[in-house]
């Protein structure tokens, strides 16, 4: 009988060395390592860790509600999107910019969840989605995917 829980067999980001990928054969992690792709490695500019990074993996994920993202990530695209909305409200009195921001950021709320090994469902949850947004994602792959960086 087949574990649900595990994810795809694939290459994943080492928990012990950011700077290589080992295999997982869909039950075990395996002795087989290979180095991280450039975007993969923890600093790199194209990684989410950076304020520019969550913004632009927040918008080129604005419609995925699958995966996972870091909480580094998610809170930074949180404060982007309020301080955006904030200076439009203070420069022309009005708050279309939430209306637009609505998707990608709701869309950021459910793959936070799916980091911490929750279903995107919670964040309908009051005041506890906050808590588990807090909380840090696993550093290992879950059902939704491998841990971002």
């Amino acid at each position: 009988m087949t574990n649900t829980n595990n994810p795809a067999a694939g290459w994943y980001p080492d928990p012990q060395n950011p700077m290589q990928q080992r295999h997982w054969d869909g039950a075990t992690w395996t002795d087989q390592t290979r180095p991280s792709l450039p975007g993969q490695v923890p600093g790199h500019a194209a990684n989410a860790q950076t304020f520019g990074g969550a913004i632009k993996e927040g918008f080129s994920n604005f419609a995925n509600f699958k995966g996972r993202s870091s909480r580094r990530a998610y809170w930074f695209f949180v404060l982007f999107t309020f301080l955006a909305s904030f200076a439009e409200t203070l420069i022309l009195g009005t708050d279309f910019l939430g209306l637009v921001l609505f998707l990608p950021q709701t869309a950021a709320a459910v793959r936070r969840m799916h980091d911490i090994d929750r279903s995107g469902w919670f964040i309908l949850v009051p005041f506890a989605n906050i808590y588990w947004a807090c909380q840090p994602g696993a550093a290992t792959p879950n059902r939704y995917g491998a841990a971002p960086r």
